[in-house]
C-alpha cells in the first residue's frame, strides 16, 4: 500500500510530466521495483478519478492530452435498471435496436440496491470499451457519480438520465417523467372523488420524491384541500410479511398499520410506490371501519402494473426510446444539454 501511494503521489506531483504520454507501466514497474499489478492498481485509480486515459494499442495519456478515446468506434449503449424500472420496456425495444446494428450492455442495480459503488464500476467499464454512451437509472444514493458523469460527457461520451439523481439536472441530458406534475394530479383526482385531506407517505427522500411532493403541494393549496401531516415510514413490509400477517401471523403487526387506522375519514393517501400502496389497501380492507373512506394513489406506475391501486401512469417506453435515439444521432453532442418531460395520465381503479 506505501508504495501504491507513492506511485500515485510521484505522478500527481509531475515526476513523469503532467501532459502528453506517460511511461509504460512495466517502464514504471522496472522504476519503483514493484509488480506490473501495483503500477496498475495506481494508474487504474487515477484513470477513476478523471486525470488519465488509457487507449488500448496506443498507451496511456494525461486527461488533457489531445489523443482521447473514439466512443462512436463501438456501437454499443449501456443502460442501468431496476426490476420493476425499465426492464420490461428494454424487453420490448431491445430487437430492433439490435436489428439496426446497436448492442444493448445492460446492468440490473436491483442486485447490488443501488449502490453507488457498483454503479461507478458498470460506467467506468462503459468507458474502457469505449461505449457510445449509457441510459442510466443514475441512483440518487449518497455519494451520487455526478462529477463523473461530467467528466464523461467533456470526454465525449453521451450520458442521458431516466430519473432525476439530483435536484437541479437543467445542464444535463434528461429524458424524465413529470413528477411535480403527477402530484398535481394525483391530488385533483383525489378531490373529483371527493376526499377532502391528502397525506403524502413518504418512502425514502430523492429528487423524484421531492418533486412529487412539491406539486401535491401546489394543487392541494391551489384547490383548498387539507393537507395532513406526512407519513414517514423508513421501513415497510414487504409482500410476504403482510401476507403473513393476514393469514393470522400476529408476531409482529405492521409498522405502519395503526397510522393507517388512525387517518380521519374521506383522506387519500399519495406515494410513490405502488407496492406499498397495495399492501395498505389490504390492511384498510380487513381492519379498517367501513364508515371512514380513505383513498390510495400511487404516484408512478412501476412494480404496479398487476396491482389493483388507483395509479399515476407514464409512457415509459416513450421515454427508454427517446434516450436511447438521444444516444445515437451523431448529430447531438455529449455535452448539450437535452430536457425532455414526459407527462403523467391518471389511471383508476379500486382504490379512488
Amino acid at each position: 500500500m506505501e508504495l501504491y501511494c507513492k506511485i500515485q503521489k510521484d505522478l500527481k506531483a509531475g515526476r513523469w510530466g503532467l501532459k502528453g504520454q506517460l511511461p509504460s507501466f512495466r517502464s514504471l514497474a522496472r522504476h519503483y521495483n514493484c509488480s506490473l499489478t501495483v503500477v496498475q492498481q495506481a494508474l487504474r485509480t487515477l484513470d477513476e478519478e478523471g486525470l488519465i486515459r488509457s487507449c488500448r494499442g496506443k498507451g496511456t495519456f494525461w486527461a488533457d492530452a489531445q489523443l482521447k478515446p473514439n466512443f462512436r468506434q463501438n456501437r454499443i449503449i449501456g443502460i442501468t435498471y431496476l426490476n420493476g424500472c425499465f426492464k420490461q420496456e428494454l424487453e420490448e425495444i431491445k430487437n430492433d435496436w439490435l436489428d439496426d446494428g446497436w448492442f444493448l450492455a445492460g446492468y440490473n442495480a436491483d442486485k447490488h440496491l443501488q449502490d453507488p459503488a457498483m454503479e461507478r464500476r458498470f460506467v467506468l467499464q462503459a468507458r474502457r470499451e469505449h461505449f457510445t454512451g449509457v441510459v442510466l437509472l443514475a441512483t440518487p444514493l449518497p455519494p451520487t457519480n455526478r462529477h463523473l458523469f461530467a467528466s464523461m460527457r467533456l470526454e465525449g461520451m453521451k450520458i442521458a438520465h431516466l430519473m432525476p439523481y439530483q435536484d437541479d439536472m437543467t445542464q444535463e441530458a434528461c429524458f424524465c417523467v413529470d413528477y411535480q406534475a403527477a402530484g398535481r394530479l394525483a391530488v385533483a383526482e383525489a378531490a373529483r372523488a371527493g376526499y377532502r385531506r391528502i397525506v403524502y407517505w413518504r418512502e425514502g427522500d430523492s429528487p423524484d420524491r421531492r418533486l412529487n411532493q412539491q406539486g401535491i403541494r401546489e394543487m392541494a393549496a391551489a384547490l383548498g384541500v387539507e393537507l395532513l401531516p406526512d407519513l414517514d415510514q423508513a421501513r415497510t413490509w414487504n409482500q410476504a410479511e403482510v401476507d403473513a400477517f393476514l393469514a393470522g401471523n400476529r408476531t409482529a403487526e405492521p409498522p405502519f398499520l395503526a397510522e393507517l387506522l388512525a387517518l380521519p375519514a374521506d383522506s387519500c393517501i399519495c406515494s410513490q410506490p405502488p407496492v406499498l400502496l397495495n399492501q395498505a389497501s389490504r390492511l384498510l380492507r380487513r381492519y379498517g371501519r367501513p364508515d371512514r373512506r380513505i383513498g390510495l394513489v400511487a404516484l408512478d406506475d412501476f412494480n404496479g402494473r398487476d396491482l389493483s391501486v388507483s395509479t399515476i401512469v407514464f409512457d415509459h417506453k416513450a421515454q427508454l426510446q427517446a434516450a436511447f435515439e438521444y444516444i445515437a444521432d451523431s448529430r447531438q453532442g455529449a455535452i448539450d444539454t437535452v430536457q425532455k418531460v414526459f407527462p403523467p395520465r391518471f389511471m383508476a381503479r379500486e382504490t379512488l
